[in-house]
């Protein structure tokens, strides 16, 4: 039994240590992550310009007849209607940036904890200004998506309409103190 002990206890270590990447399958995936948000970009771009246009054509994602005027074809229509119209909206380009540098980390072989900070603030972000949008730009809900659109009204179901301009306000100044460190 002590055998099996120490082995369990050596695969354990292992275990609790994580997976480690290979040189080529961080190049991958990094030139993976980079091309992909290279890709959003475009889609997002090509959104605001035919977004109203390629609506239809997104339920249609099979049906080889329907066309669409989005730069990256249907692919590119889906992504942008999921992370635009049924996302955070505008600030949706955020993860453009997160997408480029987590791939540049990995193909520049960097270490990752700075990237998880990155990340933590960058999401933070995307929903305060998905909000945000979704409070002042009640005519054009691109800006918010629909989650900033559902959040807004949340927060205003509970806290009311300054209740939840204050919500926000603290929501900067958080963002303020703790990452731009503002004293």
């Amino acid at each position: 039994t002590t055998t099996t002990t120490t082995k369990k206890s050596a695969d354990s270590s292992e275990a609790k240590k994580g997976w480690k990447l290979s040189k080529q399958y961080k190049l991958l995936l990094g030139s993976l992550f980079v091309l992909f948000s290279i890709a959003l970009l475009v889609s997002f771009i090509s959104f605001f310009v035919y977004g109203q246009a390629d609506q239809s054509a997104v339920n249609a994602l099979t049906d080889r007849s329907e066309t669409v005027k989005n730069w990256l074809g249907k692919f590119g229509a889906y992504l942008a209607d999921l992370f635009i119209y049924k996302g955070f909206g505008a600030a949706s380009f955020i993860f453009v940036k997160l997408f480029f540098l987590t791939g540049a980390f990995l193909i520049l072989d960097i270490s990752l904890k700075k990237l998880k900070n990155l990340w933590f603030w960058d999401l933070f972000v995307i929903i305060i200004i998905s909000i945000l949008f979704g409070f002042f730009a009640t005519t054009l809900p691109e800006l918010g998506g629909t989650i900033g659109y559902e959040l807004n009204l949340f927060l205003q179901d509970f806290t009311g309409r300054a209740g939840t301009l204050l919500v926000l306000i603290f929501g900067i100044i958080v963002y303020l103190i703790f990452k731009i460190k503002i004293n």
